[in-house]
């Protein structure tokens, strides 16, 4: 089975992939990343295919090429990793020729079903190559957030006031990284902010919208890391967490910081619920689980 890719996670090249195009290759019989500089001319060179796995974040794709990819047997599958408040207009026009399109998130797939589209859910991974615990780093970092500070998303102005406060509450103890937080950015370095993580006691966890499943992909990252993970109640988060287990979750910024004491105070319950937390993201949030996802998604189809 050939499965083909365009998206954001391209790898620099077929010789080195990184761990999403790692992960296809042991899933696939066969490969192929197409680069998004030459998305078109790429896909119109294609003589065969099985899966077309597309993650268009514009309108780069045309129609054209979506229809060869159908001329050649391909079964299209369109995912976005990403939410918005509003789905780029792009997407439904990709719907109207492709076989299934993805979300990360509930929201969009009824969205998407409601107006006739064929939709469905699909996880985003991580590289547990990179995100990983290293029991011989000092964890001197207490409690970090990574997250980037942009203001036009619904939960922006909580995340603006959970750092805040938090810097008010625990000090120097709470780091907060990314672009425009107040300790720095490490946009870009997954190696660097692996390390960070692997020295971070507790990690929260609060994404730019309260969506039913959705989190970004770094929720997944501290777990891996083997964080201990205090993550925004956001919607049903409990069909993929069991919380108190492997992470545990809060409500409002008070309940935040009574939660942090409290698992501060208690290393044994702290290194528990990082244990659990590690072993489920091996199991069902890596980008190998993610691309059995996608076969999965192609055999009900």
């Amino acid at each position: 089975m050939k499965c083909v890719y365009t998206g954001v996670m391209e790898s620099p090249s077929m010789s080195n992939l990184n761990g999403f195009g790692k992960a296809m290759v042991n899933t696939f019989d066969e490969y192929a990343e197409i680069p998004m500089s030459d998305v078109n001319n790429g896909i119109m060179g294609l003589q065969s295919a099985d899966i077309a796995f597309l993650q268009p974040q514009d309108g780069a794709i045309t129609a054209e090429s979506l229809k060869h990819l159908k001329n050649i047997g391909a079964w299209i599958c369109g995912w976005s990793g990403d939410c918005r408040e509003i789905i780029p207009s792009c997407y439904f026009e990709y719907a109207k020729y492709i076989d299934l399109t993805c979300f990360s998130n509930m929201n969009d797939v009824r969205t998407m079903r409601s107006l006739g589209y064929n939709a469905d859910f699909l996880q985003i991974g991580y590289d547990p190559e990179i995100y990983y615990p290293d029991s011989t780093v000092v964890k001197d970092i207490p409690i970090v957030f990574m997250g980037n500070h942009f203001g036009h998303f619904p939960l922006s102005n909580l995340r603006r006031e959970m750092v805040h406060e938090l810097k008010k509450e625990f000090g120097n103890d709470f780091k907060a990284f990314g672009s425009g937080m107040p300790d720095g950015s490490y946009m870009g370095d997954q190696r660097g902010e692996a390390n960070i993580y692997r020295r971070s006691k507790i990690a929260i966890n609060l994404s730019h919208f309260n969506y039913e499943r959705y989190s970004s992909d770094r929720l997944f990252r501290t777990l891996g890391s083997g964080c201990c993970v205090l993550s925004h109640d956001y919607n049903n988060i409990f069909k993929d967490f069991t919380p108190g287990r492997e992470l545990i979750t809060w409500t409002d910024i008070n309940d935040l910081k009574q939660r942090i004491s409290a698992i501060l105070a208690n290393e044994q319950l702290r290194q528990s619920i990082a244990k659990c937390g590690h072993e489920l993201s091996l199991k069902e949030f890596t980008f190998k689980r993610m691309a059995e996802n996608i076969l999965e998604l192609y055999n009900k189809r």
